[in-house]
């Protein structure tokens, strides 16, 4: 024999606010709370539908986000559009204080179909007053007042939930007003006219300044470097050392040859006396005599070039020994250079795509990588108009710079060395802020759309 039980008891609408007040309590996310009340709020209140809003009906961003027995709103729908419109347009009423439940009544407008033109909007705000959301319930016939009693309940627990649910970083974006937002952005544009110097960052390179340059005196072999690199060399110090055996070849073949024309040149004078053909043998001779002279003090000029010395006090700037030991060089190539310790000079690479108009007198500013917290106040001297190409670096215009009184210690710590390097700040002529700041942008737009 089956067992009977009671047909369970039917609940009030008290019993199931307060389980649904419960419910609220236990959502753990914001959108957890707004399915409840997009679908549990069907339970107590006598409607046929329940939307979800977020955000101020008057501020941008309002819309909706749940409906009830909908899994997913799809914004662009037809229905979801007009329901937006109808609502908002409901909102605009100069006798609602926009914090109590307001009576709405759909029109036709954009939808005749739409059965629920019946309604009621209630807001949701915070403890400061800020609009944080609302929902709309629908239905064929108007809503009771009782109805809208146990509304005003729940939107006090469902508002409590959502201001302790909603994300900490937005809760600035309801403090924003227009007017303040207005404010903001008119600031920003002013603040964008202030003329800013435009300045740009390049790589500099402390060089030598009126260094001497060493070049080959004549045309051979490097035989011998005798100094390294960056060595200090004295004035007359030998430098480097020519293969002499085809110079010294060279000249003993034309000391040879000038005996032979000064031996012709003697016996010419001897049989010249009164005979026509001796005199006119003795002018040959002689001419044959002061070339073979002239080729011998060449000669001799040559082999005494072999030597390359040091003609002053300093030093020596190049690249290897290996690099010059034993390669031939022509007349005039630059092989090293001997420069004052003490006089020196910025030399900075302003690339091609941060070029711009230095004006007279203007100074820059130097961050060696020895000593990045002490800047070195320069004064630029040179600059050039034709971009340069040094190995793999791209094109930069060359500009020339000298510290400011250089003898002067600028810092501690910080010590000109040639060959030291670093980042140069070079300014040129004021512009707008906003300009300086989007310079970079604005050339890049302007390359791609070809304007």
């Amino acid at each position: 024999m089956n067992a009977q039980f009671p047909p369970p008891s039917k609940t009030t609408k008290i019993e199931e606010l307060l389980i649904l007040e419960a419910k609220v309590r236990e959502a753990s996310s914001l959108a957890e709370l707004q399915f409840l009340i997009a679908n549990e709020t069907k339970k107590i209140i006598s409607c046929r539908q329940v939307l979800v809003h977020r955000g101020s009906p008057w501020n941008a961003g309002w819309r909706i986000e749940k409906i009830s027995s909908i899994s997913q709103v799809d914004r662009t729908a037809p229905t979801i559009k007009y329901l937006e419109t109808e609502i908002k347009a409901c909102l605009k009423n100069d006798n609602w204080d926009r914090k109590s439940p307001l009576t709405i009544s759909l029109q036709n407008n954009g939808n005749k179909n739409y059965p629920y033109k019946k309604g009621i909007y209630v807001p949701f705000s915070n403890r400061q007053e800020n609009a944080l959301g609302g929902m709309t319930i629908l239905s064929e016939k108007a809503i009771s007042n009782q109805d809208i009693s146990l509304l005003v309940r729940l939107a006090s627990c469902y508002q409590h939930a959502w201001d302790s649910l909603k994300p900490r970083s937005a809760s600035g974006l309801y403090l924003l007003s227009k007017r303040n937002f207005l404010i903001a952005i008119s600031c920003l544009a002013l603040l964008g006219f202030i003329p800013v110097p435009l300045t740009v960052l390049a790589p500099v390179e402390v060089v030598a300044r009126d260094a001497f340059l060493i070049t080959a005196p004549l045309e051979g072999v490097l035989d011998e470097v005798h100094v390294a690199p960056n060595m200090e060399v004295k004035k007359g110090q030998i430098l480097i050392t020519y293969n002499a055996l085809d110079l010294k070849n060279n000249f003993d073949l034309a000391s040879r040859n000038m005996e032979i024309a000064s031996a012709r040149f003697k016996r010419a004078s001897q049989s010249s006396f009164g005979v026509g053909e001796g005199r006119r043998e003795l002018a040959i001779t002689k001419a044959e005599y002061e070339v073979a002279l002239e080729e011998k003090s060449f000669a001799k000029e040559q082999l005494s070039r072999v030597e390359v010395k040091s003609p002053r006090q300093g030093v020596v700037l190049f690249s290897s020994k290996d690099d010059w030991i034993g390669r031939p060089v022509s007349i005039g190539e630059r092989i090293m250079r001997v420069a004052d310790p003490q006089k020196v000079e910025f030399k900075i690479k302003l690339p091609v795509g941060d070029a711009i108009m230095l004006e007279q007198d203007i100074s820059a500013r130097i961050f060696l990588d020895s000593a990045p917290l002490h800047p070195v106040d320069a004064e630029i001297t040179l600059k050039s108009y034709m971009a340069e190409k040094s190995g793999d670096e791209p094109l930069a215009f060359p500009v020339i710079a000298t510290a400011i009184n250089s003898n002067k210690k600028h810092d501690e710590g910080v010590k000109l060395r040639i060959g030291l390097r670093g980042t140069a700040q070079v300014s040129g002529k004021n512009v707008p802020l906003a300009f300086n700041l989007f310079k970079k942008p604005l050339s890049a737009i302007r390359q791609y759309l070809g304007i």
